[in-house]
């Protein structure tokens, strides 16, 4: 009997972390954000969909854009981008 509650509580924290990204990656697609992630250090941060684009295309082997399958769903909002070579990539239109 405790088996059969701890299969069911697991399936539906786990449907409810599905919904909880699909939410997340709708709610970025509608205001032009993309996730953008460091992969040296998984740093992470919110940027303006074009910028991201283009930080990627800079150096693809340091960063890269994160699908929302993969959106972190116990933080509110992704770590900001950090890291030795980060700061070249910043700008001040980061997405709020």
């Amino acid at each position: 009997m405790r088996q059969t509650g701890e299969m069911l509580r697991s399936t539906a924290r786990g449907q409810s972390e599905a919904f909880d990204r699909a939410n997340k990656g709708f709610d970025y697609y509608i205001r032009g954000v993309e996730v953008l992630e460091n992969t040296p250090t998984g740093a992470r941060g919110n940027f303006d969909r074009d910028f991201a684009d283009a930080v990627v295309k800079v150096d693809p082997t340091k960063f890269r854009l994160v699908p929302p399958s993969q959106y972190h769903t116990s933080d509110s909002e992704p770590r900001p981008v950090d890291g030795p070579d980060a700061g070249q990539y910043r700008l001040s239109r980061r997405a709020q």
